[in-house]
């Protein structure tokens, strides 16, 4: 109970005081606590069996449970610490953690002016504690949100910009194969018109059922891991599905709400801000685009919420932008509305988590009472 009060404290303290420093140093020194020093989680044995019998799976791919196939990247990673390094699977994690959280904390102050309150909603959602329990995803999740905000807050998003883009993406590939559903970003690069967009969109929508297909005949080496996303055995109709669809549309809305408010802006913010007009602008256009992921999560599987899950991070920093030009730059309602949304998106497929997490931790069990 202790650590729940000591969490409630912490959100209290980063809403109160979104740009200050030591709110966010608190924040970001939780968050590390929390995955570094966890024990016990609901993939820590998939990870640990990996990490332990690398020779084995190798070997045996076409044997073992698709839960213990993981993508190269990781098992380089997996291969150099427990072989060339000969590190415990605890030291590795550890690794692991700090490479991450460094990563998204670095991303969030430097790219914000509302740092607290950044790695507060992070920690919220997609933080914890899924970030936490899926380290392949919040791996690939880092390079990701690095590679998007390098591309859409391009002014000029010409060849370079994409190459850059599309290698990033492919590295991140290697640690999570849905991260090469981030390829379809760059039709953002060549699409500028609304309703031409628009009509992409809807073409992905009634699309979606040949993913299977596609995976199986293009992936190659992916296609074993990605198809498992695909199979009908996940198929999910039910209050779940229908209420992660109501809150993507939602993400959606406010993501326009911020593009569409710009004549808020004073005349000292206005040129500070075209920028980052323009970037919450594409990432409206992205979410347009991403629209395919409503009838694929019921279609196929839950699990493919984490396509939008991980723009989560960017949609975070538009809110920063839109904060950054108004009149006050106090945060309103919207904060409420990601706090809200942001516990859904964590608890939606990990509540049976929360405790766990926080219960199996070297530093924080003792505080479990």
């Amino acid at each position: 109970m202790i650590v729940w009060i000591l969490l409630v404290t912490l959100v209290t303290l980063c809403f109160l005081f979104p740009k200050s420093k030591v709110a966010y140093a608190l924040m970001l020194a939780f968050t590390f606590i929390v995955m570094a020093f966890n024990t016990e989680n609901a993939d820590t044995e998939a990870y640990q069996f990996v990490y332990e019998h690398y020779d084995y799976i190798i070997h045996n791919l076409k044997e073992v449970s698709t839960t213990y196939v993981m993508e190269p990247a990781f098992l380089i990673l997996v291969r150099v610490f427990s072989s060339a390094f000969k590190c415990s699977f605890g030291n590795f994690h550890f690794f692991l953690s700090v490479v991450t959280i460094g990563g998204m904390g670095i991303f969030l102050n430097k790219y914000s002016k509302y740092p607290a309150l950044m790695m507060c909603l992070y920690f919220i959602s997609p933080f914890f504690p899924c970030d936490v329990i899926q380290i392949r995803n919040f791996i690939a999740e880092v390079i990701v949100a690095h590679a998007l905000y390098a591309l859409l807050q391009s002014e000029r998003q010409g060849r370079r910009e994409i190459i850059e883009y599309i290698v990033k993406i492919l590295i991140a590939a290697t640690f999570h194969v849905i991260s090469l559903s981030y390829l379809l970003v760059l039709l953002i690069c060549y699409i500028r018109k609304p309703p031409q967009l628009k009509l992409v969109s809807l073409a992905l929508c009634c699309s979606v059922g040949i993913l299977p297909w596609f995976v199986a005949r293009f992936l190659g080496s992916f296609a074993l891991k990605a198809s498992g996303y695909l199979s009908a055995q996940h198929t999910v109709w039910h209050y779940k599905s229908v209420l992660m669809i109501l809150v993507i549309i939602a993400d959606l809305f406010v993501i326009r709400y911020f593009s569409r408010h710009s004549g808020t802006y004073t005349e000292f913010t206005r040129p500070l801000m075209k920028k980052k007009d323009a970037f919450i602008s594409r990432m409206y256009q992205l979410h347009i685009l991403y629209l395919f992921v409503v009838p694929a999560i019921p279609l196929f599987s839950f699990s493919l919420y984490r396509i939008p899950r991980n723009f989560l991070i960017l949609d975070y920093l538009c809110y920063s932008y839109y904060l950054q030009g108004k009149r006050s730059g106090r945060i309103d309602f919207i904060a409420f509305f990601y706090l809200i949304t942001g516990v859904y998106w964590s608890a939606a497929n990990m509540i049976s988590q929360w405790n766990v997490v926080l219960q199996n931790n070297i530093l924080l069990g003792s505080l479990w009472f």
